[in-house]
């Protein structure tokens, strides 16, 4: 948990992140992590940053969504971070 920083984060969404316009929801692509590496990172960024997420499967993988309720409390965290060139992954 101490592994992970608001700066980590918001270098994961810009690397591996999506927004989804029609759900304005942020999803993270975890496509080749274990189950139990997502559920635990789920944990880490309901605790930590207490953010409302949810695990998805596809295509035999799972993906992290952040949810809409958390939209606000997720780009203040990250946008001190982020470049201006990827805040459309933050649906800005």
């Amino acid at each position: 948990m101490d592994l992970l920083t608001d700066k980590g984060l918001a270098y994961w969404i810009m690397d591996d992140g999506t927004f989804s316009k029609r759900d304005d929801v942020v999803t993270l692509c975890t496509d080749s992590y274990l189950e139990s590496d997502v559920e635990n990172l789920i944990l880490v960024l309901s605790k930590k940053f207490e953010l409302d997420c949810y695990k998805v499967k596809k295509n035999n993988n799972f993906r992290i969504v952040i949810k809409k309720s958390s939209l606000d409390k997720l780009r203040e965290l990250v946008l001190p971070h982020f470049h201006k060139s990827m805040f459309y992954k933050l649906g800005l």
